[in-house]
């Protein structure tokens, strides 16, 4: 049995070296009250290892994790760097949130990419509450999420199917950031990296939650802005 005590950063290492080697910084600093045990410590694979092989090492650090911590970048929707196939796998199969997936050697490797396939780990442990997820942005549009001083992670919630994230932010600058409270609904689209509004109206959004089916979402609402 493997004890769940380390933390797993995941992101796209080159465009957003700079946003983990940030984190790394805090971590090895005593400015600030971080301290974490980085999961990608216990087991290396080289650069000229077969990217289904690097997988299953990344298998084993996901599974030794207690926080996932995810860098969303402007590149990483797009990352595709891990995909691996076999031309002549002989049995292979499609699954909706894997990909192809084939038999060899008695292992069972898939096509996704290493964002994919860390983010579906992850998303499966935090199902079965094994783990947390935090995700941090490192792209051009930086706003706060949870919403300060009071907001938590009940402003966040994943579709059951891993695809979207629907969030409540308040998307303002200057002085309408400092005299209004008003977010407003938001879904971040994980395969595509896009980000839409959900047009209501009104003030104070927030709380968003899926049903079941995530067929809909629903969300606590005020009637007017400015009475929040």
């Amino acid at each position: 049995m493997v004890y769940r005590t380390k933390t797993y950063i995941a992101g796209e290492w080159e465009g957003d070296s700079d946003a983990i080697n940030q984190l790394y910084r805090w971590n090895e600093g005593d400015r600030w009250a971080l301290h974490f045990k980085d999961a990608h410590k216990m087991r290396q694979c080289y650069d000229s290892s077969m990217p289904c092989t690097i997988k299953d090492s990344l298998s084993k650090r996901m599974n030794a994790s207690k926080i996932f911590i995810l860098i969303v970048g402007n590149n990483t929707a797009t990352a595709r760097k891990g995909s691996c196939s076999y031309k002549d796998c002989g049995n292979k199969k499609w699954y909706w949130d894997k990909g192809w997936v084939c038999n060899v050697s008695g292992k069972t490797y898939s096509t996704e990419s290493f964002i994919d396939y860390e983010c579906r780990k992850a998303y499966e442990a935090y199902l079965n509450d094994k783990m947390k997820i935090v995700v941090l942005y490192n792209s051009e549009e930086l706003y706060e999420l949870p919403t300060e001083p009071f907001g938590g992670i009940e402003q966040l919630c994943w579709s059951p199917d891993g695809r979207f994230i629907a969030y409540s932010c308040r998307k303002l600058t200057g002085k309408r950031y400092a005299f209004s409270t008003n977010t407003e609904i938001y879904l971040y689209d994980t395969k595509t990296g896009s980000t839409e509004l959900i047009e209501m109206g009104g003030g104070y959004d927030t709380d968003p939650q899926w049903s079941p089916d995530g067929k809909k979402l629903c969300w606590i609402s005020m009637e007017r802005d400015g009475y929040e």
